[in-house]
């Protein structure tokens, strides 16, 4: 375990995020973004406690603790507000899927008290759904109103539903007790459609999951989801774990997440140590 410890914190860059790549069209950079730093905390939260790994962690969390948007308590966006990278030309807007894995990993870690995640689904994760003006997002027949849209934003721009995003609002959201709430079963009802339309059709993934090429992304937070009470997605977890590209790739370091398009592809060794390390010690 110590060995598999050190390889990841040989990651850790000295501002405590977990160190990722990002292949863009002019080639690959190193990246620092606050969502694979929520991963990471993710993969190791229920690792055997040591020295070496309660560092790393307090630095990644301490890193995190830094981040949250100052305008809108406990909100992430995947980079800290005026810290996007040079070949970014704006910054992003806060949005549900960094909220949703990172609180939950700083609640989790006690740095933040539980009451946090309800404050947050009522501030953000409520507001910003697929509902009422903010209807017109959906824009298949397989997306039920009031699922969770991905950005913080009523600006005029493209909000996509994506089914990963909502599996990790819905594990959010099984912690804070409210699953009886009609956003949580919409959600459920999409997701466990769409993965069985996945395993029908493959190809349709990308319409699914536009901010994840890689199946195997979302049987993790399909997995993660339904360990913290998500019970209702576990058709989704059987569905897409069957998929020949998920078995396949399970423990590999694969495409990670993506910009809509697939123009943009963040991929992170360090989760793949993570998760590696985490399956070992159970």
């Amino acid at each position: 375990m110590h060995e598999a410890v050190a390889a990841i914190g040989k990651k850790l860059s000295p501002g405590g995020a977990f160190l990722s790549s990002v292949r863009l069209p002019i080639g690959e950079v190193e990246d620092r973004n606050c969502f694979v730093t929520g991963l990471v905390l993710r993969e190791t939260a229920t690792l055997p406690e040591c020295p070496t790994l309660k560092e790393l962690r307090r630095k990644a969390s301490a890193f995190l603790l830094r981040s949250q948007y100052p305008s809108h308590p406990y909100s992430f966006a995947f980079y800290p507000l005026r810290s996007h990278p040079f070949w970014m030309q704006q910054a992003l807007y806060a949005d549900a899927d960094d909220t949703s894995v990172i609180a939950l990993e700083l609640v989790r870690a006690g740095h933040w008290p539980a009451e946090v995640l309800t404050r947050i689904i009522e501030q953000y994760l409520f507001r910003y759904r697929a509902i009422g003006d903010l209807r017109h997002h959906r824009k298949a027949v397989w997306q039920p109103e009031g699922v969770f849209l991905t950005w913080f934003s009523t600006a005029c721009r493209e909000n996509p539903i994506d089914c990963c995003v909502n599996t990790n609002v819905v594990a959010l959201l099984a912690v804070a007790g409210l699953a009886a709430h009609e956003s949580y079963t919409a959600a459920c009802v999409m997701i466990n459609a769409a993965a069985q339309m996945t395993v029908a059709q493959p190809s349709r993934l990308r319409a699914f999951t536009p901010y994840y090429p890689h199946p195997v992304e979302w049987f993790y937070a399909l997995d993660h989801a339904v360990q913290v009470g998500a019970c209702e997605l576990l058709p989704a977890r059987e569905a897409i774990g069957s998929l020949q590209q998920v078995q396949e790739s399970l423990f590999s370091t694969v495409p990670l997440c993506s910009d809509a398009v697939g123009n943009i592809v963040w991929t992170a060794e360090v989760i793949t140590l993570a998760r590696r390390l985490r399956h070992q010690a159970n």
